[in-house]
């Protein structure tokens, strides 16, 4: 049960910061600029949003062992 609600608390960590990153500062920079560019870039970021949700469906399935013995941040991640 600790296990589980460690590699829990992991996961969620992980998903604050990226939408922290998300929502940054510089993230909402970049896009003011981009739009003002032309089509190919636009593209660019499209591209880039299907490979982001593409992350997101893989770290959905994913299952992360926990190594506690040599110190913190040892974790291994497996696709299931």
């Amino acid at each position: 049960m600790m296990d589980r609600w460690m590699n829990t608390e992991f996961l969620m960590r992980i998903k604050t910061y990226y939408g922290e990153f998300m929502n940054s500062r510089w993230r909402r920079r970049r896009r003011r600029r981009r739009r003002r560019k032309e089509e190919e870039t636009t593209n660019r970021w499209n591209t880039f949003k299907e490979i982001d949700s593409l992350f997101g469906l893989m770290m959905e399935e994913a299952v992360v062992v926990w190594y506690s013995f040599p110190s913190f941040p040892f974790f291994r991640l497996y696709a299931s």
